[in-house]
């Protein structure tokens, strides 16, 4: 039985290994029915790092999803984006504001400036998206 554990936990280590980043379309993800279903519209979302703000809170958030059974792997990043802009827009409520602005993406802390594309880290089993960005005062 040690066996069977040791050998399911050597191949989670390693289907977490080789993650590879992906590039989507964030206007078709954004546009998407569920993308509406899942996300509120009270908060604005402003994506790429553009904007100089004075009064701001810096926020990030880092979601992960399994990738089976959501469809297709662009079907899962889609699904962990909405759950990380969800993330971003609690925040803003929480801080008592209507805006996020400068969304850009943050896998391993590493900037990625787009307004057009979201980058989403695929594994064998899993998909991430990390995101910050600033709420606006």
């Amino acid at each position: 039985m040690k066996k069977i554990i040791m050998i399911c936990l050597v191949g989670l280590f390693i289907s977490g290994c080789g993650t590879k980043l992906q590039y989507f379309s964030l206007k078709d993800a954004l546009n998407d029915p569920k993308a509406k279903e899942v996300l509120g519209e009270d908060v604005k979302l402003s994506f790429g790092e553009n904007r100089q703000i004075k009064d701001k809170i810096a926020v990030k958030t880092s979601k992960r999803t399994t990738i089976g059974g959501k469809g297709s792997v662009e079907d899962a990043c889609r699904w962990v984006l909405y759950s990380a802009i969800k993330q971003l827009q609690v925040a803003a409520r929480k801080a008592g504001s209507i805006e996020v602005v400068n969304i850009v993406g943050n896998w391993k802390n590493k900037p990625y400036n787009s307004e057009v594309k979201f980058q989403c880290a695929v594994g064998n089993m899993l998909a991430g998206v990390a995101l910050k960005g600033d709420i606006v005062q």
